[in-house]
């Protein structure tokens, strides 16, 4: 993604929640404490946010046929997005072999 956005290119990213799969990775689990932060009600806005805070990613489509999903869904673009300074923090979130980490100064530069 690094090298998208060093040369300016359009990054869509295309089911965020590879068809359930991020989901079934958390099933059960509650929201990280820090999720209230970026005004997260849900999962699926916790992952949006977290890739739409990405700054190479210019799009996402969830894609759903379910409109409660839909609804959820928008929940991702509305209020905090995540900037570069509220990512530079501790921590990490695991799912399933996603890691879903703050970025710190250290692995800002592997994004």
């Amino acid at each position: 993604m690094s090298a998208a956005q060093a040369a300016g290119t359009a990054v869509l990213v295309a089911l965020p929640f590879g068809r359930g799969r991020l989901f079934r990775d958390v099933q059960k689990k509650p929201l990280p404490d820090f999720a209230a932060e970026i005004d997260c009600a849900s999962w699926a806005q916790f992952f949006l946010k977290f890739i739409l805070g990405h700054p190479a990613v210019t799009a996402a489509i969830p894609g759903t046929t379910n409109p409660a999903h839909m609804i959820d869904d928008l929940g991702g673009a509305r209020g905090t997005i995540p900037d570069a300074k509220m990512r530079v923090a501790d921590g990490a979130i695991c799912v399933g072999d996603l890691r879903l980490m703050r970025e710190t100064p250290d692995n800002a530069a592997q994004s």
